[in-house]
């Protein structure tokens, strides 16, 4: 596994040097893989941050407010198309949080496919997309025109993280792999049934 690489708010965005005292900072973005934070703009109770996937590896953001329970926006655009492997497209997106609350679910606006289950649970919301899986680009919140996501930090909590995951439908290989794995497994309990029901017998 390739070593996380560390981009820092400084490198990424200029903001909050005439920011009131409520602002989200972002203090650091991390990127696994080739993975790269296309945009980031942070500013008093919002933040908007695009990402395009070369590699199916998660994108950590750590945010700090300057006081507990500040509350902020957050959309972004996930883009498939630029950087992932040809003929893999984006089947699930995970959106996880630590040292913040959501408050409201934004909107989720994928360029061709569907959104066929989404499941929220604390601290993390999963969304599968249908079957082909999402080839263009996923919108987060208002950046498609829609709703924004909205978080609270903590009552005691300065400091969160957010993390994008994303998981690519299977190639036809590994399709044919996990098939032929199921085959071996039914086959090796067909097996084994004779001899169970004579060893009862």
């Amino acid at each position: 596994m390739q070593p996380m690489t560390v981009l820092t708010a400084a490198l990424l965005t200029a903001v909050l040097t005439t920011a009131p005292a409520t602002a989200v900072t972002v203090v650091d973005i991390r990127v696994a893989g080739d993975n790269e934070v296309t945009f980031v703009n942070a500013a008093p109770g919002l933040l908007e941050s695009d990402v395009a996937l070369r590699a199916f590896r998660p994108t950590v953001w750590t945010l700090q407010a300057d006081a507990p329970g500040e509350a902020f926006a957050f959309n972004g655009l996930v883009d498939v198309f630029t950087g992932v492997t040809l003929g893999q497209g984006l089947k699930t997106l995970v959106l996880e949080w630590g040292g913040v609350r959501l408050l409201s679910v934004g909107s989720v606006t994928p360029a061709f496919s569907t959104v066929i289950q989404s499941t929220l649970v604390p601290g993390r919301l999963t969304l599968r997309f249908s079957d082909a899986g999402e080839f263009l680009s996923v919108g987060l919140g208002s950046v498609t025109g829609g709703e924004d996501f909205r978080f609270a930090f903590g009552a005691n909590e300065t400091e969160a993280r957010l993390t994008l995951r994303a998981f690519a439908v299977p190639e036809p290989a590994a399709w044919a792999l996990m098939i032929a794995g199921f085959g071996l497994v039914g086959a090796a309990l067909r097996r084994r049934g004779p001899a169970l029901r004579g060893a009862r017998g």
